[in-house]
């Protein structure tokens, strides 16, 4: 189960994510530039090894613009939802997907 922490940071699918900038015809570098971060940050996102913040993904699917549904890691969402789940029955709230 994710830790609460987590739920601040969105499990993309870095393969998808570098199809599409690929796709685009555009560098990690630029794209790294139009979010105001490292081009190694940026990297570590297609590679896999962290996972941006909502605000990034959000400004991410500005600068490509794409839905988060296009780069999203579906099993992730899965995995938070049932987090959220299990956290709303801790607390007696029934947490239905809408």
């Amino acid at each position: 189960m994710p830790e609460l922490t987590d739920l601040s940071y969105v499990s993309i699918d870095p393969d998808k994510l570098r199809a599409i900038r690929e796709g685009k015809g555009l560098s990690q570098k630029w794209v790294a530039a139009q979010l105001e971060i490292g081009k190694a940050s940026y990297s570590s996102y297609e590679c896999g090894a962290s996972r941006p913040s909502y605000q990034v993904v959000e400004r991410l699917c500005e600068v490509l613009d794409i839905s988060i549904t296009d780069i999203s890691d579906v099993s992730s969402i899965a995995k938070t939802l049932d987090a959220i789940k299990r956290v709303g029955k801790l607390y007696g709230l029934d947490v239905k997907a809408a």
